[in-house]
């Protein structure tokens, strides 16, 4: 399964807001921290908004910060607030889509997958992955470089 570049960003841009000390950013650290342009970043924001993830305050002195703590956003609440469906198959959100469903003989193991990812994701905070080492990609480089 491929995460799509919406729900990349959605996870750069929480992060970036979750960091200690961050109260509030303003689009253009945030755009200068996270590498998206603003267009997108804003269709990007405007749905993390929608779900109660991220806060925005207009005008001087305004800026973004999450709406919730850190621990209490999950990475499948991201990756759903921002994409239009998130199931491995389409026959997960709508049966009619089905162009096997007389002799499918998978539905009920891709509907144990599908539940088995979110619980995954859902129990990942960005508190946890803040928590993370930051891998050193100048190190790896050089370690590559030498093999």
């Amino acid at each position: 399964m491929k995460i799509t570049s919406k729900s990349r960003y959605a996870l750069k841009i929480a992060l970036a807001l979750s960091k200690d000390g961050v109260g509030q950013m303003q689009r253009s650290e945030l755009s200068d921290e996270t590498g998206l342009t603003s267009s997108y970043g804003d269709q990007i924001i405007g749905k993390l908004r929608d779900a109660g993830i991220v806060h925005a305050t207009r005008g001087r002195g305004g800026g973004l910060k999450l709406a919730k703590l850190a621990g209490e956003v999950d990475v499948w609440q991201l990756f759903a607030s921002v994409e239009d469906n998130w199931t491995p198959v389409v026959c997960l959100d709508d049966s009619s889509q089905c162009t096997e469903e007389a002799h499918c003989n998978a539905a009920s193991a891709w509907g144990q997958i599908h539940q088995k990812m979110k619980s995954s994701l859902e129990a990942i905070t960005l508190e946890d992955l803040q928590k993370l080492e930051k891998p050193n990609l100048r190190k790896n480089h050089e370690r590559t470089q030498s093999l």
